[in-house]
């Protein structure tokens, strides 16, 4: 079995601002959106790879939270570990007319939301540059360890993403998860 270090920098400010961009690594890899918890260190809300920079990945994910693609939470709420949404997204639901007139008519409401939600969430990334199974297999180990929590961490994730994990074929690889803050949700080992 092969051995892996992931190391996690952050926390980074989501990258609204072209300084905050300039503070987000430029590099290809993984990275977990979380909210600072009541009770110290940070909630993962979801893990994701890319490999493109990370400030061009979020400069997409900022304009699908805008647009209404994605889940809008009440953050207050999420801090204390709950899942409240304010807009279901496009993205799990069929983009029905009446869906897209709700949103038309609630779109300062919504937009302001989703301005709240990324100022609130801080980003911790990992840098791979390296085969796309390697990220799309810790991206699919990372959520089933966060499904697999017990209440409040399991409640927060997004159910229904399109998640690789290792297939049989393929070697097991053991992961050391090193981070200076508390991820709670992420194990500091596991097998991808």
């Amino acid at each position: 079995m092969n051995g892996l270090e992931v190391i996690w920098e952050g926390p980074f400010d989501w990258p609204l601002t072209k300084e905050q961009r300039a503070r987000l690594p430029d590099f290809a890899g993984v990275y977990l959106w979380t909210v600072p918890y009541v009770h110290g260190g940070y909630i993962v809300y979801l893990a994701g790879i890319t490999r493109r920079p990370l400030y061009r990945r979020f400069g997409e994910h900022a304009r699908n939270h805008q647009n209404g693609i994605y889940t809008l939470f009440d953050m207050d709420e999420m801090r204390r570990g709950n899942r409240k949404e304010i807009w279901h997204g496009f993205w799990t639901k069929e983009r029905t007319l009446a869906k897209q007139q709700e949103f038309d008519l609630r779109r300062e409401e919504l937009q302001h939301a989703a301005y709240v939600q990324m100022s609130t969430f801080q980003i911790f990334a990992a840098r791979f540059d390296t085969d796309p199974r390697l990220l799309a297999r810790l991206e699919a180990t990372i959520m089933r360890h966060l499904y697999a929590q017990p209440k409040p961490l399991s409640a927060i994730p997004d159910r229904g993403m399109m998640l690789s994990p290792r297939r049989s074929s393929e070697q097991l690889i053991f992961v050391k998860n090193i981070a200076l803050s508390v991820l709670h949700g992420l194990p500091s080992h596991m097998s991808i």
